[in-house]
């Protein structure tokens, strides 16, 4: 289980990168990775526990942005491999 929202943290943030604006909202993001409910906001969890995202309201859920935390955090994870 932990390896599976590991690897979703790791997409929202790959998504999160290479999105201009660097923000995403939860249902866009919901439908674009193909995962549940519960493991999408299993992984968002986790990734705002580490620091590497910040949510606020919005119309449509949540909206997710990516914080300088992101870029450490991932530096970290190619190290580790």
């Amino acid at each position: 289980m932990k390896e599976g929202i590991e690897a979703a943290s790791a997409r929202i943030l790959e998504a999160l990168r290479v999105t201009p604006s660097g923000e995403l909202e939860t249902m866009q993001l919901k439908l674009q990775m193909g995962v549940s409910a519960g493991k999408l906001f299993m992984a968002l969890g986790w990734l705002l526990k580490e620091g590497s995202i910040e949510l606020t309201p919005s119309d449509f859920g949540y909206t997710i942005k990516n914080t300088w935390r992101a870029e450490e955090i991932q530096q970290e994870q190619k190290i580790q491999v």
